[in-house]
């Protein structure tokens, strides 16, 4: 994780540095913040020079005031901060917050030092200002998305097992594209060698849809005011659609193909159902696997293993992975053999494994007696008793007669009378 150190007065953006240590943490980056009341060694001006030398990254944030200089210094802690940071090349994200800086024009201090490091800041750096009337995580949002896509270029999804490209070609000329071309995209990060990888292709929709979340969050550009994409890459759609291809074509019409708009939460929408014309123009977000070493322990734990869920789960995961096709044929056998198995199953057996699909645990014969008394088989009652009889007679548990003390008390016999009572009370169709 890349260390962003926090630089500002501590109590001008308390609230801000608050949210904005929760929302770096969300995207993996780690915030160095040393308003944390912890015991040092280090004088509180030497401890932020250290830490400022250790950071990846400095989000500056400056505001009305200027701060009280430490002793001996002529310059504030957040001043001396940021000329640190220039010193030793720790690149440096300038934010201006608060009625100084309304309507994107600066109003200059009257202190003297303030006014000269405004004037540096203006003239050296990209500055975004805010009115400090702004919602604060509008703030924020724009804070991380200015140094986010920047920063990182991949990120790892641990619970899918994906690695993602972040930051989107957003322009009219490269950003969207035709189906068709989506693949040549992709070939170009390639050849790019982007984010140090060469594996990079177009999602499926399955992998897509890895993307999208329940909770919306804000989106500060475009015509759509929330975006239902994962954290991490929620600071990288600055763009005016959320519109994004998958891989997958429609195959019952291949002038259409499937693909995901995460700024609008529409489960009816047209290119979710693979409605959406390829010739129309869409984004591109390329994806990989991660490493192959844990594919591999991950195919190990689960090869021997019948459990379509899990493995129909594997091959979700990690589609286009070279044991792909392994899992997949063993998959087919274990439909076979359900197929195989349901077709030589009796009329009552089917309607059974209808009534409890999932109950592995409880005896057969059991599930039945309790489905004839429930009235579920009414319609083939006589059948269904015979059955039950037989089952109780293959596992040995039916009693006509009890040599217990306490015949009441023998379970299956009670049973067997059950059944036997109620055939007797039953016509056969």
């Amino acid at each position: 994780m890349k260390k962003v150190f926090i630089a500002s007065r501590f109590d001008e953006f308390k609230k801000i540095r608050e949210k904005l240590r929760k929302e770096l943490l969300d995207c993996n980056l780690y915030p160095i913040d040393l308003n944390d009341n912890q015991a040092v060694a280090l004088p509180p001006l030497s401890r932020s020079l250290q830490n400022i030398r250790e950071s990846n990254i400095v989000i500056l944030l400056i505001g009305d005031s200027y701060g009280i200089p430490p002793k001996g210094e002529l310059k504030s802690y957040t001043h001396l901060e940021y000329e640190e940071a220039m010193k030793y090349e720790v690149p440096v994200y300038s934010f201006a917050i608060g009625q100084s800086y309304e309507n994107n024009q600066i109003k200059y201090s009257t202190i003297q030092n303030m006014k000269e490091w405004q004037e540096t800041l203006e003239n050296n750096h990209t500055l975004s200002m805010f009115c400090d009337d702004e919602d604060i995580g509008l703030i924020v949002h724009k804070i991380i998305t200015s140094v986010y896509s920047v920063e990182n270029k991949t990120w790892l999804d641990e619970d899918s097992g994906l690695m993602w490209q972040v930051k989107i070609d957003a322009t009219e000329e490269h950003g969207r594209l035709q189906w068709n071309d989506i693949f040549k995209y992709c070939d170009n990060k390639n050849k790019e060698n982007y984010g140090g990888f060469n594996d990079w292709r177009v999602p499926t929709i399955d992998e897509l849809e890895t993307l999208v979340t329940d909770v919306s969050n804000p989106n500060s550009y475009g015509y759509d005011e929330e975006s239902f994409i994962q954290k991490p890459l929620l600071y990288s759609m600055a763009m005016k659609y959320g519109r994004f291809w998958s891989s997958t074509s429609n195959l019952t019409n291949h002038n259409f193909a499937y693909g995901i708009n995460f700024n609008r939460k529409r489960e009816n929408s047209q290119s979710k159902r693979g409605n959406k014309e390829k010739y129309k123009t869409r984004y591109v977000r390329c994806v990989r696997l991660w490493r192959d070493e844990d594919i591999q322990k991950e195919f190990l734990k689960i090869q021997d293993s019948n459990d379509k869920e899990i493995l129909t789960s594997f091959i979700k995961k990690y589609p286009n992975n070279k044991y792909y096709t392994t899992i997949k044929i063993k998959l087919q056998e274990l439909y076979q053999k359900e197929e195989d198995h349901l077709s030589s199953l009796s009329v009552v057996d089917k309607k059974l494994l209808e009534k409890f699909p999932n109950d592995k645990n409880t005896p057969k014969y059991t599930l039945l007696f309790n489905a004839i008394k429930q009235g579920f088989f009414d319609e083939m009652k006589y059948e269904a008793l015979i059955e039950l009889k037989k089952m109780m007679q293959d596992d040995e548990i039916w009693k006509e007669s009890s040599h217990a003390k306490n015949a009441n008390k023998d379970k299956d016999y009670q049973k067997t009378i059950d059944v036997i009572n109620i055939l007797k009370s039953t016509t056969p169709k």
